[in-house]
């Protein structure tokens, strides 16, 4: 059980552009190897269209979420932003090494 646990957006993102290749992989492995079974239609086509197109969806929704917030993005410095960092506009602040040195 995993109570209070977030699973990693990276994680979310392997994972679902792991599935999509291996959905478009079977589709077609399946159109490859059995072109004239039914099945085939039904399934082949699903698997190399839209479903991984569906399955890259997380993907494409974590990379927008990552670009669009400021306090996700790296400094220079390699630390992290902090809510109080932002300006108004969201923009990130640049440290003062030297107002945080001050008593």
């Amino acid at each position: 059980e995993r109570r209070g646990r977030r699973v990693s957006p990276s994680l979310v993102v392997a994972a679902s552009l792991a599935a999509a290749g291996l959905s478009a992989a079977v589709g077609g492995a399946l159109a490859d190897h059995l072109p004239s079974h039914g099945a085939t239609a039904l399934l082949a086509e699903p698997l190399r269209g839209w479903i991984p197109q569906l399955l890259c969806l997380p993907a494409l929704v974590g990379a927008a979420l990552a670009l669009g917030d400021p306090s996700r993005r790296p400094r220079l410095d390699g630390t992290a932003a902090t809510g109080d960092d932002r300006r108004r506009d969201g923009a990130v602040r640049p440290r003062d090494e030297a107002a945080e040195a001050a008593p």
